[in-house]
């Protein structure tokens, strides 16, 4: 399957997402006492394996790991995010949809 083109206005859309999104967890963290916490936040975002992919597939409606899925079944984004950021504490999992399990190389099935 063919790649979507990335359109400068998707990737402007999803530069903002994410921001106002790293934004409002550092207001929270530096609040809760967690200041740290709250500016690391999410700087995986940024790497190229999931900001081309997230501007590729932004729609503004809903999270654009869920795009990938519906061309591919999984989202590698998402897969690179699990497994560096530790607020998701199930690195395990493929795609993160609910009501969905995965076994992955570690034995345990895990169901969300």
């Amino acid at each position: 399957m063919k790649k979507q083109p990335i359109k400068l206005h998707n990737a402007w859309g999803h530069l903002r997402t994410v921001h106002r999104h790293r934004k409002e967890v550092m207001k929270n963290c530096f609040r809760a006492g967690i200041p740290l916490q709250g500016l690391l936040h999410d700087l995986s975002k940024y790497s190229p394996e999931e900001f081309i992919n997230g501007c590729r597939y932004f729609q503004g409606s809903r999270s654009p790991h869920e795009g990938e899925r519906d061309d591919y079944g999984y989202s590698l984004a998402w897969m690179h995010h699990k497994g560096r950021n530790k607020h998701h504490p199930v690195p395990e999992s493929i795609d993160g949809r609910a009501g969905t399990s995965t076994t992955l190389n570690t034995g345990r099935t895990t169901t969300r």
